[in-house]
């Protein structure tokens, strides 16, 4: 029996001998039975490799039972846009939901869409854009349509609209600037586009209230960084021959009639500093007919332009009675269609503004009208004038 006993005693050790032989030459062949490399640990770091083991099979059941968390994402509802003032550009920086700051930064050579800062955050970069319109305060809903409103804390489309400009804020003469205003855009496409895309932000719009579409094409103007205004129908002298169209405010109508054209004007977009009276010469000269029409311009927070410098004293004088803000044009820029006219008119705009202080230039959006303006914008402060938004023409709020 325990000769038997001896001999098994011998064969397990010799077996043990041989496997520990086996394990170790294994140790040392890279993927011995095919598949990935793998090493073999000792008996000793068993308990060692077992816990590793443990803990790997524990760790990949947590992930797998771990119900997934939702990335939250910026609200897309608020606007992201920043706008020139005084040199600088104030930046509109959205945090969290529905939550925002600002600040305000040198970005001369950026210009893009958003960047993505950290976490939950984006900043706007759309360079000189304008934030969306309208203001929710600023509008009234009529059986016109969506109509301009003064808001509860006084605040005007006037201003709220308009394009920041550090001399609007300034009483100098000695600071020289010029405004241009760019009339009949949005009837057609082609023209539309070529102006948007090639004229500088500084330079407002008006808008023919006939044309379709006109909130798309104040989504674009802004975010370009525009200022609108919209233009009014005006009888002139020599109507119905020259015909503004359907809706034009008439000498001889009554003024109930001529208050609801104004108002299906007035409703045609959103997003607007003031009216614009292009070609109402008799309709301007009548002043039972025109004093209801300012003082509904003034009350809808509004002003109000006449762009013929050759225009009636009437509008001034009433505008001054009601303390509503009027403007006027200095010149048209472009009654000759050549390059060479245009460049002569732009120059006499810039003998008046250094005359003057300030003046204010008209012109249509036909193709060379808009090149030449361009290129001529592109030198203006060389020559040390600035170009401003016609809002920054107006004197500080008279009441």
């Amino acid at each position: 029996m325990a000769g038997l006993m001896k001999t098994i005693y011998i064969t397990s050790l010799a077996t043990a001998v041989l496997f520990m032989l086996f394990l170790s030459a294994m140790s040392t062949v890279r993927a011995p039975l095919g598949g990935q490399p793998f090493a073999v640990t000792s008996f000793a770091d068993r308990e060692i490799a077992e816990k590793m083991l443990a803990d790997k099979i524990a760790e990949q059941t947590a992930a797998k039972n771990k119900k997934p968390q939702i990335k939250k994402t910026v609200s897309q509802k608020e606007p992201r846009y920043f706008k020139q003032n005084d040199g600088q550009d104030n930046i509109v920086i959205l945090k969290g939901e529905g939550t925002s700051h600002r600040h305000s930064t040198e970005l001369d050579s950026i210009n893009g869409s958003f960047k993505k800062l950290g976490n939950n955050e984006l900043v706007g970069l759309h360079k000189n854009g304008l934030p969306p319109a309208p203001d929710v305060a600023l509008i009234e809903k009529t059986e016109y349509g969506v109509l301009p409103r003064i808001s509860d804390d006084g605040k005007r489309a006037l201003e709220v609209y308009a394009r920041p400009s550090f001399i609007s804020e300034l009483n100098d003469n000695s600071i020289k600037s010029i405004a241009i205003l760019v009339t009949n855009l949005g009837l057609s496409q082609p023209i539309t586009d070529n102006a948007l895309e090639k004229l500088p932000p500084e330079i407002t719009i008006s808008m023919n209230p006939y044309a379709t579409n006109l909130n798309s094409w104040v989504r674009r103007a802004r975010q370009s960084g525009h200022e609108l205004m919209l233009q009014l129908p005006m009888e002139p002298y020599d109507y119905p021959d020259n015909d503004p169209g359907p809706h034009t405010l008439l000498a001889g109508q009554t003024d109930k009639i001529n208050i609801q054209r104004l108002r299906w004007i007035m409703s045609r977009m959103n997003g607007y500093i003031g009216m614009v009276n292009i070609n109402g010469s008799k309709f301007s000269t009548d002043e039972n007919a025109l004093h209801p029409i300012l003082q509904e311009i003034k009350i809808r927070g509004l002003s109000y332009m006449d762009v013929q410098p050759e225009a009636p004293e009437l509008p001034y004088q009433l505008s001054q009675e009601l303390k509503l803000e009027y403007h006027q044009g200095s010149l048209i820029i472009d009654k000759v269609q050549t390059k060479e006219a245009i460049d002569i008119e732009l120059k006499k705009l810039e003998q008046l503004a250094n005359q003057h202080g300030k003046a204010i230039g008209v012109a249509s959006g036909l193709p060379l009208s808009i090149q030449r303006i361009s290129e001529w914008a592109a030198t203006l402060k060389k020559r040390g004038i600035n170009l401003v938004p016609i809002s920054a023409t107006l004197s500080k709020r008279q009441s």
